[in-house]
């Protein structure tokens, strides 16, 4: 087993909190479950094309998925004009 990615990690941490399998992700995205399996448990990343549909399927963000502050954040929270 490799090392997971920070997105990686985060797929798996989700898939749990929703009680979805890697499997129901997979097939909910048209690729084979050894494809998910590969950017959670071996590190490897998710293609730019994808990041959309795992997103949704999550329940988040693109930002979120990637570990990114949203577009006019907290980044710009507390900050005087």
């Amino acid at each position: 087993m490799g090392k997971r990615s920070q997105t990686g990690s985060f797929i798996y941490n989700r898939l749990y909190q929703m009680h979805k399998q890697q499997k129901e992700l997979a097939e909910a995205i048209g690729l084979p479950p050894s494809t998910v399996n590969s950017w959670i448990m071996r590190g490897r990343d998710v293609p730019a094309r994808y990041l959309g549909p795992v997103a949704e399927f999550l329940g988040v963000s693109v930002y979120e998925l990637l570990g990114l502050e949203e577009p006019g954040g907290a980044q710009t929270k507390g900050m005087s004009g």
